[in-house]
């Protein structure tokens, strides 16, 4: 670490990044993912219901217990990888491997993967790594595209 002009070392501080979502965004985001009886996965199944944009996507985890969200060449795409880019993933910042759902004891569980423009949850960036249990209702940001997550818990 370098030193100050007058010897002593510079404090360096934590910043811990969160983003707010527009009031008048979020709203209107609401109205396109409204969520009916159709809409939601059954109680106590292993599936999850992603709303991206205004589109609902549906992920089993009957098959597979982990599911990793980003950018994949659709030759190279595995079983187990959720592709955003037509989701405008290149323009939101959404890394090619970006974070990653699992499915565990009910619960959805939602990590990082350090993701170059991060992945938020309610507001607060997750920590590369760093595995985050998923409440019904949270908000996820990843990079700038918002998702909203329902599951059938």
């Amino acid at each position: 670490m370098s030193e100050s002009h007058n010897g002593e070392k510079p404090k360096t501080h934590e910043v811990k990044q969160t983003v707010q979502i527009n009031e008048e965004f979020k709203q209107q985001y609401l109205e396109d993912i409204k969520i009916d009886k159709d809409n939601t996965p059954a109680p106590n199944s292993k599936e999850v219901a992603l709303f991206i944009m205004g589109v609902r996507e549906r992920i089993d985890f009957d098959t597979m217990s982990k599911i990793i969200l980003g950018r994949f060449d659709a030759k190279t795409k595995q079983d187990n990888q959720f592709d955003l880019t037509s989701y405008r993933g290149v323009a939101k910042g959404v890394s090619r491997t970006h974070c990653q759902l699992e499915f565990e004891d009910g619960n959805v569980i939602i990590t990082d993967l350090g993701s170059s423009n991060g992945t938020f949850v309610a507001g607060q960036r997750l920590e590369p790594n760093q595995p985050r249990v998923l409440k019904q209702g949270d908000d996820v940001i990843v990079g700038r595209l918002p998702i909203h997550i329902v599951t059938g818990r």
